[in-house]
């Protein structure tokens, strides 16, 4: 089952829960939770993305992700909008959704960190992401649900490829995906803090 809320950018988040189950209704209800990143960057001792492009980074899981009834152990961050599992993920590809393409994209696009911006990242295993995270999933979801770990991956400012100049900083892009894995499967927390661009956006 996969359980989708939307949100509007710089107002509200988006959460998708990815079951372990292999049913894939999809479900759709109103946002419900504010546009409140999780903290990121150095202060957060996150890792970060070269800036380059089409680049990842590939992460060792603690916990096993469990997407559409697989667990991974490992994943790869991507500077293109995206949390995949293959290491040929990395390479952009333009109209790739719908497909079998096993992503998980908040915001699907070509973004060129050599103008600026920065892909954090970071796995966390205790304190107050995990408490917040079981918080919101429990409020929603599933009451009895524990939150064993999470990944957090922050694009900051992202510029598009497209043109030679880079954007002022407000017309950037500024999103961020919460995966909490649980007991009873892995949920997903979008959160759009700015969307200054859309071209080619998937």
């Amino acid at each position: 089952r996969l359980g989708v809320i939307y949100g509007t950018p710089k107002r509200t988040g988006a959460q998708i829960a990815l079951t372990k189950t292999s049913d894939k209704l999809l479900q759709v209800t109103a946002p419900l939770f504010s546009s409140r990143l999780f903290e990121f960057g150095k202060d957060a001792e996150d890792n970060e993305v070269p800036q380059a492009l089409d680049v990842g980074k590939k992460v060792q899981l603690t916990n096993p992700l469990n997407y559409y009834g697989e667990d991974y152990n490992t994943l790869y961050v991507l500077s293109n909008g995206a949390i995949g599992f293959e290491a040929n993920a990395r390479t952009y590809k333009a109209g790739l959704f719908p497909s079998g393409a096993r992503l998980i994209a908040p915001f699907w696009n070509r973004n060129d960190l050599r103008k600026g911006g920065h892909v954090y990242y970071r796995e966390v295993t205790k304190g107050r992401v995990l408490e917040r995270g079981q918080s919101e999933i429990r409020y929603q979801y599933d009451r009895s649900v524990h939150v064993k770990s999470a990944v957090i991956v922050t694009w900051e400012k992202m510029q598009p490829l497209e043109g030679t100049a880079a954007l002022p900083e407000e017309n950037t892009n500024t999103f961020q995906a919460a995966l909490f894995i649980t007991d009873n499967g892995t949920y997903a927390n979008f959160i759009y803090s700015n969307i200054g661009w859309t071209q080619g956006a998937e």
